[in-house]
């Protein structure tokens, strides 16, 4: 992202960041690291305790749209929907109402989770669509503090992920395919 000092740059990299801790059922680690609590997450224009989102990507050329909201104070996704948006199909994933819907079939959220209940559930239960949307959104990673010195600092070898100040950015960049 190019653009001026103070015009949001870093406020998109920290959505980007927020979206792929929700799918990883991760929102309490991802505040901590950045010594956040979670009313720094909500609108300062609305006195609500949920945070709506929406997210469209494209995966594996299908169009697809994830929208929810979360609820501040539990940190979990009241209600939530991924949807494939270039056909008329049903959703592939529905939270509302204490219920969890994969296609047709409603099963009781019967247990406590944080994020997204994308985040939480087995990759057999979700199948290989969901589970490969999962893989994405929990892959997307942005740093939005860099800094020099930890970008220079050596990553070990079992180092994979990038820290927010953008620890292991070489090995990152190694791994990205051509």
């Amino acid at each position: 992202l190019i653009g001026l000092n103070n015009s949001g740059k870093t406020s998109v990299l920290q959505a980007i960041g927020f979206l792929s801790a929700i799918a990883s059922a991760k929102v309490g680690h991802w505040l901590g690291l950045r010594n956040w609590n979670p009313g720094q997450i909500k609108s300062h224009f609305r006195k609500s305790r949920m945070t709506a989102f929406e997210l469209r990507f494209v995966l594996q050329e299908r169009n697809y749209s994830w929208s929810g909201v979360l609820d501040i104070s539990s940190l979990s996704c009241d209600s939530e929907r991924i949807c494939r948006t270039d056909d008329a199909s049903p959703p592939l994933l529905r939270v509302e109402g204490g219920f969890y819907h994969l296609g047709e079939a409603g099963k009781s959220v019967d247990f406590e989770y944080e994020g997204s209940v994308l985040g939480v559930l087995r990759e057999q239960v979700l199948g290989p669509e969901l589970a490969r949307i999962r893989h994405f959104l929990r892959s997307v990673s942005a740093s939005e503090a860099l800094n020099p010195m930890l970008i220079r600092k050596h990553a070990g070898p079992g180092e994979h992920s990038l820290s927010i100040g953008g620890e292991g950015l070489s090995g990152f960049l190694h791994r990205l395919p051509e």
